[in-house]
């Protein structure tokens, strides 16, 4: 009897030890990833404005008419140093439970999307982000959720007439629709994008990501 409490006590020892070593491990996580939220918000701000103006880098291409293979290029180049900056395209688990999102391979495919069909050109792009507008919440260990509202964008296009003023840009809105003028035309609206973030090699990486044009912004529950 005696040896069986023995064995018992030791198994609960054992257990109570390996439960306070869970804990620690958890408060630590929450505690690093807390002090890593302000440079999260501070990543995915700049990732969304470089990917934004990746609508600009089409050289001396003009509106209303295609693109020339060499034009594409140039767009494409601009892609790839902001995927080469930003992403992380190692095998890696996305199963968000927040949103469908798409890698940086889909995200090519979207520009090549873009390229091929939309008839205007960016000439000017104006945003608001501010650290209001990005919400930022762990998902497991090493990884983690962020939604960017992109409201007050103003942009001015060269081309077709976008229908009804309607915000046309990569990698947002791409099934916008035009009319036959052609001209120099002013829109404005709203974005939000959901990216899923992975800690690799020291470093906040994107590794997925969503976007829609925006009807309201509800946040993360952080």
């Amino acid at each position: 009897m005696k040896a069986f409490w023995k064995r018992t006590n030791r198994g609960l020892w054992l257990g109570l030890v390996l439960l306070v070593v869970l804990l620690t491990v958890i408060i630590v996580g929450q505690v690093r990833f807390g002090r890593e939220k302000p440079k999260i918000r501070q990543l995915a701000k700049n990732y969304i404005t470089d990917l934004l103006e990746v609508n600009a880098a089409v050289g001396d291409a003009v509106g209303g008419q295609p693109m020339t293979d060499a034009q594409k290029q140039t767009q494409s180049d601009a892609l790839e140093a902001v995927i080469r900056q930003y992403w992380y395209e190692g095998k890696i688990d996305r199963s968000s439970g927040y949103f469908t999102s798409y890698n940086a391979v889909q995200l090519r495919e979207k520009l090549s999307q873009w390229q091929a069909d939309a008839p205007v050109i960016l000439a000017d792009l104006r945003m608001q982000i501010d650290s209001r507008s990005v919400s930022v919440k762990a998902d497991g260990p090493g990884r983690a959720i962020v939604i960017v509202y992109a409201g007050d964008i103003t942009a001015t296009l060269q081309g077709k007439e976008p229908v009804d003023g309607a915000l046309t840009l990569f990698p947002i809105n791409l099934d916008g629709k035009f009319g036959s003028s052609v001209g120099e035309w002013r829109v404005s609206g709203s974005a939000i994008f959901g990216l899923e973030l992975a800690r690799r090699n020291g470093k906040w990486r994107v590794v997925g990501m969503s976007s829609s044009v925006g009807y309201g912004y509800g946040g993360l529950d952080e």
